[in-house]
């Protein structure tokens, strides 16, 4: 094999070879291969365990591609490197969650603050979503959740106010 042969490919190769692949098909594709190291006796489970928390790790940016993904990781820089600015206060949530209207959550939802124990517990006690689901969730799922829940407790109002009119013309 030449020198050419075994150079490694640019940077524009790998992109224009990976554009259609997603940060969840390589993740899939290492928790197969983590199920194959898993084999007491042919496998390695060091090596298991690894893959399954690399496939992990990758879980919040599923949606992206994986060049976008590559390039996050290129850009990130160490926790030692990042400046060292002070965390943001967290809010409080308000005590009775289970009345919170709806322009309120809205608000929670949209505001860093508050982080993602307190959106579990908005989540659980104000629409009974599971809470051991919203515990196995990155902060960004926990929040879809809790939205996908507030638009189903929105058309269920629109469908009552639409029961309530008798079928009569809107105006």
């Amino acid at each position: 094999m030449s020198k050419e042969e075994q150079a490694p490919q640019s940077d524009l190769a790998f992109n224009v070879e990976l554009e259609d692949l997603t940060v969840e098909d390589v993740s899939r594709y290492l928790n197969r291969l983590a199920a194959l190291n898993d084999e007491p006796r042919t496998g390695n489970k060091k090596l298991s365990t690894a893959l399954r928390s690399l496939a992990g790790a990758m879980r919040t940016h599923q949606s992206r591609s994986i060049t976008e993904f590559v390039e996050l990781l290129k850009e990130a820089k160490p926790k030692s490197e990042r400046p060292r600015s002070g965390k943001i206060p967290h809010a409080a949530l308000p005590t009775d969650l289970e009345a919170l209207p709806q322009k309120e959550v809205e608000k929670i939802l949209q505001d860093e603050r508050y982080p993602k124990a307190q959106l579990t517990e908005l989540g659980s006690k104000r629409f009974g979503i599971s809470r051991s689901k919203l515990t196995r969730q990155s902060k960004q799922e926990v929040i879809q959740s809790i939205r996908a829940a507030l638009d189903h407790e929105r058309s269920l109002g629109v469908i009552s106010q639409e029961a309530r009119r008798g079928g009569e013309k809107r105006s």
